[in-house]
């Protein structure tokens, strides 16, 4: 065991939205060269969870653009308000199982990959 605790989990009301974690917020869902930035140890869970943000983001927006479908037909195929949705590829808000579920949906193996 590494000492560390992965199961307390601090008020959501106070935690830095999933981009806040990286160096270039910016670069959030939009680039495999985004880094993240120096972190109290007992921060590890959020960082874990924002950087597994990240990178489904990166591949709905890899897959959006292979597809040819814009964030349009993706929130309204998955049932995701546009607005909130953006948000959540922007890592503005964080991801909820029940989200990656109905994006999933809209686009078969995004999220659960096709190979076993």
């Amino acid at each position: 065991m590494c000492g560390r605790r992965f199961g307390v989990m601090k008020d959501p009301s106070s935690s830095p939205r999933p981009k806040d974690w990286l160096e270039n917020p910016q670069l959030f869902g939009r680039s495999t060269r985004a880094t993240v930035r120096d972190t109290e140890d007992d921060d590890v869970s959020l960082v874990r969870t924002a950087l597994l943000q990240h990178h489904y983001c990166l591949r709905i927006r890899r897959r959006l653009d292979d597809d040819g479908m814009t964030l349009k037909q993706l929130s309204d195929q998955a049932g995701i308000e546009y607005q909130y949705l953006t948000k959540l590829l922007r890592g503005d808000l964080t991801l909820q199982l029940h989200h990656l579920a109905a994006i999933e949906n809209a686009l078969p193996g995004v999220v659960f990959s096709q190979t076993s």
